[in-house]
């Protein structure tokens, strides 16, 4: 006899909005170290410096490699979604 699993509305709605979070996080951040990557700086936009903030103080390339890390991150959130 197999027995069907339902699944609780609570975990379709976790599971999407685990999902539009990672998916959010991948298309901003990208654009963004690749922007820092290729420029040598973090850009802005409306006067706003994108991923700026304490992290400034480590380097500019400890940020493209924790903006990897970040990314490799909400790639398995996605996965795991």
């Amino acid at each position: 006899m197999r027995v069907k699993k339902m699944r609780i509305p609570i975990t379709t709605a976790l599971a999407i909005v685990v999902f539009f979070d990672a998916f959010a996080w991948l298309v901003g951040t990208i654009p963004t170290l690749s922007y820092a990557f290729s420029q040598g700086h973090l850009p802005t936009f409306g006067g706003i410096r994108l991923m700026g903030g304490p992290f400034d103080k480590l380097g500019l390339e400890a940020l493209i490699v924790a903006g990897i890390g970040y990314i490799i991150v909400s790639g398995l959130k996605i996965l795991a979604g």
